[in-house]
This record gives structure tokens, C-alpha cells and sequence, in this order.
């Protein structure tokens, strides 16, 4: 998405990426502009965390595992 972001602004397009905190850095280091939405919902470093829970499970646990509802911590 960043490559066709940065081809939109070099065409003359204003653009802007909207998403969680987590995606700062990345769009940032992209040098577009970011709009951060849910920030109370999902602090930043939330989506690690998460992800982090999740590659400790396996099987039926892993299939279950949803981000909203982390009870294998």
C-alpha cells in the first residue's frame, strides 16, 4: 500500500493512511502522512501483545484465540 501511496503523491494526490497506532512507525517511516483511529481501543504496542499471546497457543486454542478476548495470557 505504501508503493501506491507514494505513486499517488508523486502524481500530485493528497494521501493520507488511517489505521491503528501500531502502523505509525511504518507509514511514518514511509514519510506519508498517519491518522491513528481506535488509540483508546488499541494503545500502541497492544497489537504485539497480542500477537505475542497468540504464537505461544497451539491447536484449538490458537483457532479460538480472538484479539478482543485474550483470556491465555
Amino acid at each position: 500500500m505504501s508503493s501506491l501511496a507514494r505513486r499517488l503523491k508523486g502524481r500530485g494526490h493528497d494521501v493520507v493512511s488511517i489505521g491503528l497506532p501500531d502502523a505509525a512507525p511504518l507509514v511514518r517511516g514511509a514519510e506519508l502522512p498517519f491518522v491513528a483511529y481506535c488509540e483508546k481501543e488499541y494503545p500502541a504496542g497492544l497489537i504485539r501483545e497480542k500477537m505475542d499471546s497468540l504464537s505461544r497457543l497451539q491447536g484449538q486454542d490458537a483457532q479460538g484465540f480472538s484479539p478482543g478476548n485474550d483470556t491465555h495470557k
